[in-house]
């Protein structure tokens, strides 16, 4: 397992691209320094280093390296790889060749944030192989995260706004104290917007996810998978996507949309808009209130009909496709309950 710590804006993406050609070093059995052209400069620190005539590691184990380029740098400790993978990185001046092998395992990536007077920094990490936590600062830095493949763990903390990706995988993720844009990508993930104000951006993609929504007003999209949403207290626009979804919306006035599959929609507190199409599948609405100002809104052009069936509402679509207000009773329905049409 490697700890990453990122200084001062580094960006690992840039990192990858650096140009490492041209290099002058310093060599021993336990480090190497290297200054390249670019001004990148590079401490290799190991065991039992041996070197080629170019300067390039050519044997022994790589344990960490410091990379900076002016004040953005990172440090890597506690790896553990064959030396000559970062000199062929070296020899072929692209850092790529070097750093996924640095990070496969269970990685610890933590943004330790920018010293002042610095402001306004944005901060790029990428977890690669293995179950990585990764961590934000607590000094408001905006924060770029991709968890890779595996199992992962993405923090914002006290960030600023994020940008955070789980890849491949049953990721953890959970946002910042500002706007966060989340995404879990492939796997089962478990998405919680945070702290902040809201206003965030939370989208399940594929797999069976669980979305949590807390202040503000707030996007959640299930997307691929049979997916859980729960919205905050502000007025979300949570949507299911395809698969089987349970959407909760929370206190606000929300606007839920099963979307496609059979999905179970609650609105909560607040005047909630359920939304329903002809090729829906079959949603239950849990808690209709025309008391509370609920709505039902169609695409227009849409074709229906409403009967009672039981002691519930039923509105047909058509082709076995329907909206259920459970428990509501049909003659209890006056006014502009149900729209768009």
């Amino acid at each position: 397992m490697a700890t990453i710590d990122l200084f001062n804006g580094f960006d690992m993406g840039a990192a990858i691209s650096a140009d490492l050609s041209r290099a002058t070093e310093t060599t021993s059995p336990t480090s190497e320094v290297l200054t390249f052209q670019s001004g990148t400069r590079m401490t290799i620190t190991g065991i039992n280093l041996t070197h080629a005539i170019d300067g390039a590691p050519a044997s022994g184990t790589v344990t960490g390296i410091d990379l900076a380029s002016g004040d953005p740098h990172m440090v890597i400790s506690g790896s553990s790889i064959d030396a000559s993978l970062v000199g062929l990185a070296f020899q072929e001046g692209d850092f790529n060749q070097a750093l996924p092998s640095l990070l496969a395992g269970d990685d610890v990536i933590t943004v330790r944030g920018t010293a002042p007077p610095a402001v306004d920094t944005t901060f790029t990490a990428q977890g690669w192989g293995g179950n990585d936590l990764m961590v934000g600062a607590g000094d408001g830095s905006r924060i770029n995260f991709d968890g890779g493949s595996g199992d992962d763990t993405l923090q914002a903390g006290l960030s600023g706004d994020t940008y955070l990706r789980g890849g491949d995988g049953d990721d953890s993720i959970v946002g910042g104290v500002e706007f966060d844009d989340i995404n879990g990508n492939k796997g089962n993930d478990t998405i919680d917007a945070g702290a902040g104000p809201g206003n965030d951006w939370l989208v399940g993609g594929q797999g069976d996810d669980l979305i949590t929504a807390h202040a503000g007003k707030n996007l959640l999209y299930g997307n691929l998978g049979n997916d859980t949403l729960h919205g905050g207290n502000g007025g979300d626009v949570l949507r299911g996507g395809q698969g089987d979804d349970v959407i909760v919306g929370g206190s606000g006035n929300d606007f839920v949309s099963g979307d496609r599959g059979n999905d179970t929609e609650t609105g909560g507190a607040g005047a909630d808009t359920f939304h329903t199409s002809q090729d829906a599948g079959i949603d239950r609405v849990l808690d209709f209130h025309i008391s509370e100002g609920d709505q039902v809104l169609l695409d227009p052009g849409t074709t229906f009909h409403v009967s009672q069936v039981g002691a519930d509402t039923v509105i047909d679509l058509g082709n076995g496709n329907e909206m259920i207000l459970v428990g509501v009773q049909m003659s209890t329905l006056t006014g502009n309950w149900i729209v768009g049409a």
